[in-house]
């Protein structure tokens, strides 16, 4: 059964980015069974996903490519990269911020460095530098200072077709450019490297002059000094990610300038956001599972500053509402931890809070004042536990020793009691539930 189904297209005016990406996030699916799906075959999905199992499926539009592969792949997450998609029901979005309604996805995914999860308060969002979905090379060694020469990309194709007046702006500098088609410049041209191979290519060249696209963040990955050039509207946002990160940031056409600008390495992210989105595209779905919004901060507020909530936690003062958003806002987007909201009955009866460790996965919930006392948290835990069967090895639980009804229901769930510890001056237990 297909479990992950991947829809983009690829051509001169849309470039190749979108293969890119989702050709990165499809390999760290496996080997979970995937499908690549586009409108139409030419040189960037030839080489984008020629290793990988894809089906073209041509349309007057990406919709209709959407419907078809919803009819073929029943029951299989859709993952979409695509500006003019809008069946986007249920569906993981990769985004670069451009306006259009996303309320009905499962999940936005906006890499850019500088995204909030209020850009899309209806529904879960993750972003930022730690998402940015890159292939496996580029998270290997780093780039060390060297003599070799300038690597120069503007684009698979260079649609802004700026190519030319940079490389006259920057001779007689050694330059090798990375583009999909030959300028007639004169210079060394690479094309289609493959992952390893565009690595060490950017870890051979003494500095990098790209597009404010993948290639800045594949370089960024790698320590590459870079100076970014804007060459379409939708790299505003990560143009103004590097320049906030100190990189030198032009509009296309400012060859002089650009020429001139000293390469920053920004060191924004660390090459792992294709692994990090894979686990979310495979991970289960449970309807009484929610993943937060951030149009949820108010009643979590609300449900964390009740007095036995607060009583029973291991940090007892009251949360002020500044504090706590500035908390959501740094969970919904943290590549370690995960918020969901329970419900039963047609209700919110609850939350439950993941957060990754070396130990194991730290559970921490809180049932909702007007539910206690109906069996809530015991349902709290048993979604939880469906939802972390084969996909979490190991639940942990730090409980107080002076909160018998939390020991109880612990122990009720099958947590073994593994080690005691204080932890903020309360005297704790840790338990543990391998899975």
């Amino acid at each position: 059964m297909i479990r992950a189904v991947f829809i983009a297209d690829g051509n001169p005016r849309l470039g190749a980015g979108h293969l890119v990406r989702t050709a990165a996030i499809a390999r760290a699916c496996q080997p979970a069974p995937v499908r690549m799906v586009t409108r139409e075959v030419n040189a960037l999905h030839a080489w984008a996903w020629a290793d990988l199992p894809h089906e073209v499926l041509p349309a007057a539009t990406i919709d209709q490519t959407i419907a078809e592969a919803r009819r073929r792949w029943p029951g299989a997450r859709l993952v979409i990269d695509h500006y003019e998609a809008r069946d986007l029901a249920g569906a993981v979005v990769l985004d670069d911020g451009l306006p259009r309604d996303l309320a009905a996805a499962a999940l936005v995914i906006d890499p850019a460095p500088g995204v909030r999860p209020q850009d899309h308060p209806a529904v879960p969002v993750v972003g930022g530098p730690a998402w940015v979905p890159l292939r496996p090379a580029f998270s290997g060694p780093p780039w060390q200072p060297n003599d070799g020469p300038w690597l120069v990309a503007l684009g698979a194709t260079d649609h802004s077709g700026g190519l030319p007046a940079l490389v006259a702006a920057l001779r007689p500098r050694p330059m090798e450019l990375l583009t999909a088609v030959d300028p007639g410049l004169g210079l060394p041209v690479h094309a289609h490297l493959g992952d390893d191979g565009l690595a060490d290519l950017l870890r051979r060249c003494r500095g990098a002059i790209v597009s404010s696209s993948t290639i800045a963040l594949e370089c960024d990955a790698l320590g590459v000094p870079l100076v970014a050039v804007q060459t379409a509207d939708n790299q505003a946002r990560l143009a103004a990610g590097l320049q906030s990160a100190g990189v030198p940031v032009f509009p296309a056409g400012s060859w002089g300038a650009i020429a001139t600008a000293t390469p920053v390495a920004a060191h924004l992210g660390d090459g792992l956001g294709a692994q990090r989105i894979a686990r979310r595209v495979l991970e289960p779905t449970l309807e009484d599972l929610r993943p937060v919004r951030w149009a949820d901060a108010d009643l979590l507020l609300a449900w964390a500053n009740d007095p036995g909530t607060r009583a029973a936690s291991f940090t007892t003062v009251p949360i002020a509402r500044p504090d706590h958003l500035r908390w959501l806002e740094a969970s919904l987007l943290s590549p370690t931890r995960r918020l969901f909201i329970g419900w039963a009955d047609g209700q919110p009866i609850g939350t439950v809070r993941l957060d990754d460790t070396p130990e194991g996965a730290v559970v921490g919930i809180t049932v909702a004042p007007e539910q206690r006392g109906r069996g809530r948290g015991r349902q709290l835990l048993e979604l939880l536990r469906a939802w972390a069967t084969g996909s979490v090895p190991r639940l942990v639980a730090w409980v107080r020793h002076d909160n018998p009804a939390s020991l109880r229901l612990f122990h009720a769930a099958g947590y073994q009691p593994v080690r005691d510890e204080p932890i903020n001056g309360h005297p704790a237990t840790c338990h543990h539930l391998s899975l």
